[in-house]
């Protein structure tokens, strides 16, 4: 038996919710800011148990449009 003899099935939970604005400067160039959080439920497996996944995402854009 070796440490990679372990089987993992364990599904869970998880959502993600996302808010931005948008401005386009010309037909062709624009740029975005937006708001991204997302989680999980608590996730145990063997002996393992990791609680609390969630992360919190700033991004800012820029978009070329052709």
């Amino acid at each position: 038996m070796s440490v990679y003899d372990y089987e993992v099935d364990e599904t869970v939970f998880a959502y993600r919710l996302a808010a931005g604005a948008s401005y386009q400067f010309n037909d062709n160039w624009g740029t975005e800011l937006a708001y991204e959080y997302l989680a999980t439920d608590n996730i145990s497996y063997n002996l393992i148990e990791v609680e609390d996944i969630s992360s919190s995402n700033l991004v800012l854009s820029l978009k070329f449009m052709f």
